[in-house]
């Protein structure tokens, strides 16, 4: 079963004016493309030619490396939406430095390890791209 999120408000690869946003979509932990509830998949835009290359985070994470346990990362250049195991989302930021701010959470901050595959928290928590 895939994890349903609210008000992400997620441009469908076909967006129809008509439709309301936001609309809810799920993600399922075996890491296959989001579906939007209208039915459509969402997809990542290709980049702007000019815009600057940052690392891309936009992905399924696990807590601690468990399947059970998905997090969620969507990314628009430096601006992030971030959703922990509990689904509580925040706005954030990514830094020049490999870190990332995730300002509704009181400024927590992460630092990129691994090749970007792995979030270190200051609050000690961790958060694998792929399950341990």
């Amino acid at each position: 079963m895939g994890m349903l999120f609210h008000n992400l408000y997620l441009k469908p690869a076909s967006a129809d004016r008509n439709r309301p946003n936001p609309l809810p979509g799920i993600i399922n932990p075996e890491g296959t493309p989001i579906r939007l509830s209208a039915g459509s998949p969402w997809v990542r835009r290709d980049r702007p030619k000019g815009e600057e290359r940052l690392t891309d985070l936009t992905d399924i994470w696990f807590f601690e490396g468990r399947k059970r346990d998905p997090c969620a990362v969507i990314q628009e250049g430096r601006k992030l939406l971030i959703l922990n195991e509990k689904m509580e989302k925040s706005r954030g930021e990514l830094l020049d430095a490999g870190e990332v701010v995730a300002s509704d959470w009181r400024g927590l901050t992460g630092t990129l390890g691994e090749g970007s595959s792995v979030i270190v928290w200051k609050n000690g928590d961790k958060w694998f791209r792929d399950p341990r």
